[in-house]
């Protein structure tokens, strides 16, 4: 099993697209990718939308791979960084697919549960019996409550592969932070430990916002929670840097009994001027009590809040690192999937792959990934291409060979 799972207040919005910088162009002018094989997952009912599976989660069994997904009502929304999506209405819900040959096709499309956020008349409970982490079909999810200062952290978890889930559990407490907004990023090391890596906000107020992810760790099957370490870049104080900085949606893998390599969703927004974005890397060699920066700009996103990462480790041990490319050259080129391999566990690079340029917008990304073993890549996103325009987005998947970019393509699913 694989499992892989911001807060930015309301008033802060994304700034007009002003133009390429120097460094978007150079990550711009990227490789295509041959061999990838493009498939939908599913496409939202009538008046729907569907979603931000970085925001789900993505569990797999070898070739059977679940991944999880909100659908909330599609709203027309047209201009640059703008959502077509009601997020916060009441019918607003987590849905899964679930593929049982490797990603080429999907089936059981199912609703999970009501969105937190949106359905404010849920009624969290407190777990008193001990989940055992290690059963081999179970598996959890995080999911939080807002994006506003306060912001609370529940869990569910599944003891039938996500067929069926028990939650909101209310836990997670806050610490000392002023808000947590968690995903699904988490390690199973024992059959009641589990170790969450978390967005955590530091500070919040009008002058200064400081989010960055910490592992919170449970030892006794999720009834109590503890604060672990800062597992990403250390962020200026309040009254230095930016306004806004963030190093937020953590992607964890594992390399070894005492190596962990993540990747964050990074970037920050000044008082005036200019945001800017990108992917950063931190790495562990203690078993996850320090970490230290690796690599600081994997990917750079000029005027945008960049895009959340999804990391993977291939039985070679080479890493992937997927994300969507949400700048789309001043409206007239298509947005992208992209990624990059590293063969040092995060350390450098290799040059920028495009898995598919045919995006409509900023409206994409979101990326999970799971990796088959035969060592192809899955990687799980939401989309919608130049073709279908002003319309619903859905959640796709693109199967590819990391190891050698370029493999043998798939038997394409292109229904519904």
């Amino acid at each position: 099993m694989n499992p892989r799972g911001l807060l930015f207040p309301k008033q802060l919005l994304l700034t007009a697209l002003l133009g390429l910088l120097p460094c978007c162009l150079a990550d711009a002018a990227d490789h295509p990718l041959a061999g990838a094989t493009h498939v939908i997952v599913n496409k939202p009912a009538s008046g729907r939308a569907l979603g931000w599976p970085a925001n789900g989660g993505l569990w797999n069994w070898g070739n059977e791979i679940l991944v999880m997904y909100l659908d909330c009502p599609y709203k027309n929304n047209p201009g640059f960084s703008n959502h077509d999506s009601d997020q916060e209405h009441p019918s607003a819900r987590w849905m899964t697919s679930r593929s049982t040959d490797g990603g080429v096709t999907w089936t059981e499309h199912r609703v999970a549960f009501p969105d937190p956020r949106a359905n404010r008349t849920l009624k969290p409970r407190t777990l008193t019996t001990p989940v055992d982490f290690r059963a081999p079909d179970t598996i959890v999810t995080f999911h939080w409550d807002s994006l506003q200062p306060g912001a609370r952290t529940y869990f569910y978890y599944s003891e039938d592969r996500g067929r069926t889930w028990q939650g909101p559990y209310d836990n997670i407490p806050l610490f000392d932070f002023k808000a947590i907004t968690g995903r699904t990023d988490y390690e199973v090391t024992d059959k009641h430990r589990l170790t969450a890596y978390m967005s955590c906000t530091e500070a919040a107020d009008g002058a200064c916002v400081r989010e960055s992810s910490y592992a919170i760790v449970t030892e006794d099957g999720g009834v109590t929670w503890k604060k672990g370490p800062r597992i990403s870049r250390e962020l200026p104080p309040c009254g230095q840097g930016h306004k806004i900085e963030y190093s937020a949606m953590p992607s964890t893998v594992r390399v070894d009994a005492r190596t962990l390599v993540t990747a964050f969703r990074s970037g920050y927004t000044p008082a005036q001027g200019r945001r800017m974005g990108w992917i950063d890397i931190t790495c562990s060699t203690d078993d996850g009590q320090t970490w230290r920066v690796v690599n600081e700009r994997l990917m750079e996103m000029p005027t945008l809040n960049s895009s959340p990462p999804a990391l993977s480790r291939l039985p070679s041990g080479r890493l992937v690192c997927s994300w969507g490319w949400r700048l789309s050259d001043n409206g007239t080129a298509p947005t992208a999937i992209q990624a990059r391999t590293s063969d040092d566990n995060g350390t450098t690079w290799g040059d920028t792959l495009t898995l598919r340029r045919d995006g409509f917008d900023y409206d994409i990304g979101y990326c999970r990934q799971a990796v088959r073993p035969d060592g192809k890549v899955v990687t799980v996103y939401y989309y919608r291409t130049k073709r279908d325009g002003q319309s619903p987005t859905y959640i796709a998947a693109t199967i590819w060979n990391a190891d050698k970019p370029g493999g043998q393509n798939e038997k394409q699913n292109t229904s519904k």
